[in-house]
């Protein structure tokens, strides 16, 4: 929470103690989530952005206890699947009730470099061109109509 407090925040992951307007604002928070009818994510394993290229569907690497691991273990890190996590596992902000009403649905697609699924994009990864058009129209337009 003290590196980067954002996520934990609006992944409830806060722990609140006695402080009503912060269990409030979860309470918002998860009520807001839940009316959601459906939430769609599309990911490649090929996303040269965001790493690892589970989190675009809410994955993470396993938590550690200090920024010293991050240097000194990252190759042993592991990847927690969405479903392992504390926020699903605990309901914490709806995305197991989501999931439970049918409405969670996980696209990974091959071959998408993580901007493609916007625009025209060349890979950071790869230096190969990524053109948007088809990608929209075999993957996102479909969950559209």
């Amino acid at each position: 929470m003290r590196i980067n407090p954002f996520l934990p925040k609006v992944n409830n992951l806060q722990d609140c103690g006695t402080d009503a307007t912060c269990t409030a604002d979860q309470k918002r928070r998860k009520a807001n989530f839940v009316k959601l009818k459906a939430a769609h994510f599309f990911i490649s394993p090929q996303d040269d952005l965001q790493s690892p290229w589970q989190s675009c569907a809410l994955g993470k690497y396993s938590t550690v206890a200090s920024l010293d691991e991050v240097e000194t273990k990252f190759s042993d890190f592991t990847i927690v699947d969405m479903k392992q996590t504390a926020e699903y596992a605990n309901d914490l902000y709806g995305l197991k009730t989501l999931d439970t009403a049918g409405g969670l649905f996980i696209h990974e697609v091959p071959d998408v470099p993580h901007n493609c699924w916007l625009f025209d994009y060349t890979s950071l990864a790869t230096n190969l061109p990524c053109k948007h058009d088809p990608v929209y129209d075999a993957q996102i337009y479909p969950v559209l109509v």
